[in-house]
Parts: C-alpha cells; sequence; structure tokens
C-alpha cells in the first residue's frame, strides 16, 4: 500500500533570510530598470519531473536586470533555471519565515536536485531588486555556487526570493517519477556509496551507477556520497510528488523538554499515520536509556552502531531497535530533518517498530531530540 506524505504547506539551522520588513526596500538595480514598474512578473516553471540542472537567462526583464547587476558586481554569474523556479514556488506561497527545508522541498519539486544551503529574500514597492537580497546575496554565495532568482507580485508589493546550493560533479538528469516496478536508474559515478530507502524503511546499497527496481508504490529516498558532498533527495513510484513536506514548518517554538518530548510524540505519531505504518508507544524505560545518549549527542561523541548495542545489552533484543538524533530550532524541523536523510526514514518508518522513547536538550539556540526505537 502507498504511503504517500500528505500534502502539506510548503519546506533551518544554515537559513539565510534577509527580511525587507513592511517597508519598501530600495533598488539595487542599474537606472534602465525605470520605467519597468508596471511590467508584471514572468515566472519560471516551479515543477518538474526530472532532476537537471542548467543556466538559462530569465524570461522576466527585471530579474534579468537584477542577475546582470549581480554578475557585474561579482556576486554571480548566472542563474539556474530549476532553481529559480523554487525561488518563484517560495515567493508566490511560502510565507513569511522561509526555511531551508521549505527551500529544498520547493527546488526538489522544480527538479533541483541538489540540497538548497540558504534562503535570502525581501520586498519592494517598486522595479528592481531590494537591497536586502542583493547583500544577502553578497554575504552567502561561495565560489561554484549555484543560484536561484524570482520575484512575484502580491498588490503593489514584488517578493524577491533568491536560494543558493552548491552543485555535486558527476550527477546526470535522472527521473523523480516512476512507476510501480519500474527501475530507479542513475549512472553515479563508481566511487560514489549510496542507500535507497523504500516507503516501509528498508534499505538498498551498492556503489557506483543506482539501479533499484522500485517495488512499492510510495515515497523512496535516494542518497549517495560523492567525492564533493551528499546527494539527498526523494524519488516516486505510483503517485505524484505532493506539494509540501509531511509535517507542517516550521512548527511552534520549543518549551521546555517536557512540551518538547509530547510535540515529538504526536508528530511521531502524525508521520507514521501519514506512512500507513503502526502507531508508537511511549516507553519510559527506552526514556530512560536516551539520556546517556543525549549527552553524547551534545558533546559530539555519540556513535550509532555503540548505542545500538547498548539497547541490545538492555534487554531490547526483538527484531528491530534504532536510535537517531536531531537538532533544529522547532521540532517539526528537527523531524523533518531526519526525513530527509537514509538513516532517519530507516529509523522512523521501520514497521517493525512498536516502541519510541524520547529524550529532549533545550538550549537558547536550539533543541535536540535523541529517538530510541524498538519493537515490543
Amino acid at each position: 500500500m502507498a504511503r504517500p506524505p500528505r500534502p502539506a504547506a510548503l519546506i533551518v539551522a544554515l537559513g539565510v533570510l534577509a527580511a525587507a520588513g513592511g517597508c519598501a526596500a530600495r533598488r539595487a538595480e542599474p537606472r534602465s530598470v525605470r520605467g519597468l514598474e508596471a511590467l508584471p512578473p514572468v515566472l519560471p516553471a516551479m515543477e518538474a519531473e526530472v532532476y537537471a540542472t542548467g543556466a538559462r537567462a530569465p524570461a522576466d526583464p527585471v530579474v534579468a536586470l537584477a542577475v546582470a547587476g549581480l554578475a557585474a558586481a561579482g556576486t554571480l554569474q548566472g542563474v539556474d533555471e530549476a532553481l529559480s523556479g523554487a525561488a518563484a514556488a517560495l515567493a508566490l506561497d511560502g510565507g513569511e519565515a522561509l526555511t531551508t527545508a521549505q527551500a529544498r522541498w520547493a527546488a526538489w519539486r522544480a527538479g533541483y536536485p541538489f540540497l538548497v544551503r540558504a534562503v535570502v529574500s525581501g520586498r519592494t514597492e517598486t522595479a528592481g531588486l531590494p537591497d536586502a537580497v542583493a547583500q544577502g546575496l553578497r554575504e552567502v554565495v561561495q565560489p561554484g555556487d549555484q543560484v536561484g532568482l524570482a520575484r512575484a507580485r502580491s498588490g503593489q508589493v514584488d517578493r524577491w526570493v533568491a536560494l543558493v546550493a552548491h552543485p555535486l560533479a558527476g550527477v546526470p538528469a535522472f527521473s523523480r517519477q516512476h512507476e510501480v516496478g519500474q527501475p530507479l536508474s542513475v549512472a553515479l559515478p563508481a566511487q560514489a556509496e549510496w542507500r535507497v530507502v523504500s516507503p516501509g524503511g528498508v534499505a538498498l546499497a551498492g556503489r557506483g551507477a543506482v539501479a533499484v527496481r522500485l517495488e512499492e508504490a510510495g515515497e523512496w529516498w535516494l542518497e549517495a556520497r560523492l567525492p564533493d558532498g551528499m546527494l539527498s533527495l526523494p524519488v516516486y513510484a505510483g503517485m505524484p510528488m505532493p506539494p509540501g513536506t509531511v509535517l507542517d514548518v516550521p512548527g511552534p517554538a520549543p518549551g521546555g523538554p517536557d512540551e518538547v518530548t509530547q510535540q515529538a510524540l504526536d508528530l511521531l505519531g502524525e508521520l507514521r499515520a501519514t506512512f500507513d505504518l503502526p502507531a508508537l508507544s511511549p516507553d519510559p524505560t527506552l526514556r530512560t536509556l536516551g539520556h546517556a545518549p543525549l549527552e553524547q549527542v551534545l558533546l559530539g561523541t555519540w556513535q550509532h552502531d555503540a548505542a545500538v548495542d547498548r539497547l541490545r545489552a538492555a534487554g531490547f533484543v526483538g527484531p528491530s531497535v534504532d536510535q537517531v538524533w536531531c537538532r533544529s530550532t522547532t521540532v517539526a524541523l528537527c523531524l523533518e530533518g531526519l526525513l530527509h536523510s537514509a538513516d532517519g526514514r530507516i529509523a522512523l518508518l521501520d514497521e517493525r517498530h512498536g516502541l519510541v522513547g524520547v529524550a529532549a536538550g533545550v538550549d537558547t539556540q536550539a533543541l535536540t531530540l535523541v529517538l530510541t526505537l524498538a519493537s515490543e
């Protein structure tokens, strides 16, 4: 049975938001932008079924002038078409506080395969790129980065969004959408190490080119370690890609550890139900066994295999036992981040799990969750 994530509002730690506030931002464009105020935005394609990158001059003349100005200033050399499509989607529907979780989801829907690492946005009532966006890009764009840029209009105000990502060498164009039973084929380089995780949390692994038959309907996950970074993205069998992330992000700000723990349990229940998986029962022993790993995570000494061995030594010797952790500014972003990794999906989506313990820590910068899962 398919385990499709439900439609939700569009996808922190590395996000960069340069807001122009409620007032109009000053223009950062050449004088030739004058006279273009009446031109409506021309939006690039916001959805594609093939992962691919490609530079293309913006069809929107105002955005084209902005790109020319940024190129002349040495901030960037051009924009990626798919990444610009994701920026357009966020400019239209992304809400006020954009996160990298939203941006990555929008990028995958637009057919951009690499991880967005920064989001910059601003508003203006006049034609031209807001100074906040130009300054934000100057601060975050690094050599070799790709940038997406778009504007959308609401009333008399243009909202601009820029996305920044770094491409990985050796990743060819490949399809995101498949029929059930079709193979996922990606000609990765020989040194690539990859895992493909099924909708039920089962992982297949290999090296070099990916060749996995997608025998189950739903959302699969491809993660590949390449010489210059990690490729991590969803692929689909027998269903379209949902418009938004599984959980509503960013979600409410955290309270104390007990409140965070309850939020995590509630969202885990929502997540498992979305994927048609059995509910998890809170287990006080597993929660207690998560306290020491929480300290290890904060100290940077946590190790997965040692944690699992400790759980089995404590008597959890059933068919499944696992432990994962995350750190973010909200519980929803923390859990959504785990879903965007092979290790996290294997742990959270294993249908054999019946018990869970949540250990939570909250400090002035973020919250940390250690999730310990086991069969009954």
